[in-house]
């Protein structure tokens, strides 16, 4: 697995402007690694920034200094009334273009009242599109702003990142001292073990939706703090979910639900990565479950991209797309994981024009499995 970086496809013609308005609002990277990875031009812009002693410099950017904080455009007094009435006339032009601007009038209308706070998808649309994609016109424009908005809503375990030799690798993920993701395993496994043996018939087994996804992270994950987590939340969630219902109301698997939480609460705290992935997995709504055809059309992606990941991806991306089309009611974590992936490895076929039909058809397959959790104009 390699570390996600600034240097994936971005356009030098924006590039130093947006990293330096929103690096700092997302704490993403520390200053040395934004310099190291980013153009020349926003080095030497990042070193000014942190080189100057001038108050009127420090002053003039302070909204780009202070994580998640932008004023209002009008602080002092109301928006001039001309502004306001050439912005409402604005906006119901953009509404009737046939290309989608309402990402552009969202933002500027939060910008406006100063509660824009998603500095991390301004700064993925930002680094991921490219020249090529600005020259294409509002329309394709808006278009992939939809699909890297559906990537960053669903990127609630590693992603994939494109390696230099041209293959997707599996990005590190947060790193975090072992002992605690140790314990939380340990103390789940424990728990787990309780509710398994007893005699009470409470209707959980190791081929439960919970029981799977829990042993996964305590294997396969457990250098992942950030997927165990995610894992757990969602285990956590069937569980309160399931309570009563195909489960009833047994002291084990309550004590199984509560031992979940907390480990996810402490998961949390040692890392902002970690809790900004539970929180969009929080966030994201089940509008339906996969279909017959999705399930099967799923199971040949494994073999149409396995020339372009390296072996750790395809056996993660294999792994979610088994738990997805062999499950009834797959677990959110699994269908998140697939929407943001695929939709990954659309664009990424597509922008590097390797085999324009297979990158359309995964493109397609993208936009269809996120009506999992989006509408069409999402």
């Amino acid at each position: 697995m390699v570390r996600a970086s600034p240097s994936q496809p971005h356009s030098p013609r924006w590039q130093p402007h947006i990293q330096l308005a929103t690096a700092y609002h997302t704490d993403a990277w520390s200053p040395s690694e934004v310099a190291a990875s980013s153009s020349e031009q926003c080095a030497k812009a990042l070193e000014r920034l942190h080189a100057s002693n001038s108050y009127a410099y420090l002053a003039a950017s302070a909204d780009a200094s202070v994580a998640l904080y932008w004023p209002s455009l009008w602080t002092a007094s109301a928006q001039p009334l001309e502004l306001a009435s050439a912005w409402d006339t604005l906006k119901v032009q953009l509404d009737e273009d046939k290309a989608d601007w309402s990402f552009w009038i969202d933002w500027y209308e939060a910008v406006l009242a100063g509660k824009w706070e998603d500095w991390g998808l301004v700064f993925e649309i930002a680094t991921q599109l490219d020249d090529a994609d600005w020259d294409k016109g509002p329309a394709h424009v808006a278009e992939q702003i939809k699909l890297i908005r559906r990537s960053y809503r669903t990127s609630v375990s590693t992603r994939l990142i494109r390696l230099e030799i041209g293959k997707w690798d599996v990005e590190q993920d947060a790193d975090i001292p072992a002992e605690p993701i140790e314990f939380a395993i340990a103390q789940v496994e424990i728990a787990l073990a309780a509710a398994l043996a007893t005699d009470q018939g409470n209707g959980l087994s190791e081929t439960s939706g919970e029981t799977i996804l829990i042993r996964k992270a305590g294997s396969d994950f457990k250098s992942l703090p950030s997927a165990v987590a995610t894992s757990y939340w969602n285990a956590c969630m069937g569980l309160q979910r399931n309570l009563g219902n195909l489960y009833p109301e047994d002291a084990p698997l309550i004590a199984l639900q509560n031992v979940l939480y907390t480990s996810v609460e402490e998961l949390c705290a040692q890392d902002p990565l970690i809790r900004d992935r539970v929180a969009k997995l929080a966030a994201l709504e089940t509008r339906r479950m996969p279909t017959t055809q999705e399930r099967e059309d799923l199971q040949q992606v494994p073999d149409l991209v396995a020339e372009d990941l390296t072996a750790p991806a395809l056996e993660q991306l294999s792994d979610a797309i088994d738990a997805v089309s062999t499950t009834e009611r797959p677990a959110r974590f699994w269908r998140a994981k697939l929407v943001n992936w695929l939709n990954t490895l659309g664009r990424g076929l597509d922008q590097a024009q390797k085999n324009e039909k297979r990158a359309m058809w995964l493109l397609k397959l993208a936009h269809r499995i996120s009506g999992w959790f989006f509408d069409g104009d999402e």
